[in-house]
């Protein structure tokens, strides 16, 4: 335990103090003793007074031995604890540490305070470092320690405001083995403000009868295997997109938790369709181009008449941002296969009735248990479960994500 205390470098200097003092007083009471007893006989002896020398030759003895004591005491009990007692340290702790002993000593238990912070990246052994760097005076080394803990802060800094961006993990299908499904679904619902995605009609009946005021920006005449097509002027991004949940099929008279199932529905189903197709050609999410879907009730309606109407004038933003914000991480997998689960919600089929019914409970994940019966879609969702995106969260998409917020990229063209 001694061996432990003495080897601190905080322990040596104090001691290093100790025996400092102590040798000075071996060396100085001892020479006042002495010096005072002969002051005494000098004065006794020129006074011509022989009782008073007589006295002082009384007391000459045990000053003496007291000065001789004093000087030897210390070296003697040293020498005593190392023979009894030889592995306690005791000579350690009495024992003049040279200077530069110490500082090597503070310079390992700094090493060890430097390699903790950096391996548990806790704010604690980060503080406890950087409060135990003051005891360094070599400066270069300072500079060294500084540096590293400089680094180990904004790794602590930046998991604090990446807790921050991206909210706490509902952990939903964390025992999900990940898919390439799920990994490039997470891609676009991690960073739904960088995906550009440029919208053209059906080509069937179901083609908007005003292009022009249901596609973003207006429309632009293609061709689609001799047919005419439109497409959309203006990209946008894949959290616009999801504010068009109420621009078609789906109306304002469902509550809050309805809302939020179908706003996960509404996400999925262009995740589904274009994803496949991307994956099936060897291809990743690239942010750097756009993605082009089709709308229309043949796949899923977005007018932006109505989004524009709905959202951008005010009157159902709240409850549209309640809905999307609050699932923005989440999405529909099957648990079986980790495949992107087939959403379909068709008035005719009856999932909606049963959604409505379920979501009195305000459960998201009632919903989604009453959704496996009960209606003609029933069996696209036996196996469905919810998925939290920030399973697969990764330092370098909080990073886009920071650099995107800080930049304030536009998020449209």
């Amino acid at each position: 335990m001694i061996l432990g205390i003495c080897d601190t470098p905080k322990v040596m200097e104090i001691m290093n103090i100790i025996v400092k003092i102590i040798k000075i007083i071996k060396i100085v009471i001892p020479i006042i003793l002495l010096f005072v007893l002969m002051f005494k006989f000098i004065k006794a002896a020129t006074s011509g007074n022989d009782d008073a020398i007589a006295v002082i030759k009384k007391k000459a003895i045990p000053n003496i031995i007291t000065a001789a004591l004093i000087f030897i005491v210390p070296t003697l009990v040293s020498l005593i604890m190392t023979l009894v007692f030889p592995d306690s340290g005791f000579t350690k702790c009495i024992t003049l540490t040279p200077k530069e002993n110490i500082n090597n000593k503070y310079v390992e238990k700094i090493e060890v305070l430097v390699d903790r912070a950096i391996e548990t990246e806790n704010i604690n052994d980060y503080v406890n470092a950087k409060l135990y760097l003051n005891n360094i005076e070599d400066e270069v080394l300072v500079e060294k320690y500084e540096s590293k803990l400089q680094e180990v802060y904004d790794i602590i800094d930046y998991k604090r405001k990446s807790k921050g961006i991206y909210g706490e993990n509902t952990g939903y299908g964390s025992d999900i083995a990940t898919t390439r499904q799920i990994e490039e679904a997470c891609k676009w619902v991690l960073h739904p403000d960088d995906i550009k995605i440029r919208l053209q009609t059906c080509i069937d009946q179901h083609q908007y009868k005003d292009p022009n005021e249901s596609l973003p920006g207006g429309a632009v005449t293609i061709m689609t295997n001799g047919v005419v097509n439109y497409g959309a002027r203006k990209t946008i991004t894949y959290k616009e997109y999801q504010l068009g949940l109420f621009g078609g099929e789906i109306d304002f008279r469902f509550n809050a938790t309805f809302n939020r199932m179908f706003a996960i529905m509404y996400k999925d189903v262009i995740l589904n369709s274009l994803l496949w197709r991307m994956i099936a050609r060897g291809d990743s999410t690239d942010y750097s181009q756009e993605y082009t879907y089709t709308a229309g009730s043949c796949a899923q309606n977005y007018k932006q008449y109505l989004i524009d109407e709905r959202y951008h004038s005010g009157k159902y933003k709240e409850i549209i941002d309640a809905a999307v914000d609050s699932t923005r991480y989440l999405i529909l997998v099957d648990k079986d296969t980790g495949n992107l689960t087939e959403v379909r919600y068709n008035l005719a089929s009856g999932i909606l009735p049963v959604m409505d019914k379920a979501s009195k409970n305000n459960d998201i994940e009632g919903i989604l248990e009453a959704m496996k019966s009960g209606h003609d879609l029933a069996f696209r969702y036996k196996t469905s479960v919810l998925y939290d995106c920030r399973n697969l969260l990764t330092d370098e998409d909080i990073a886009i994500e920071a650099a995107r917020q800080q930049l304030n990229m536009p998020t449209s063209e």
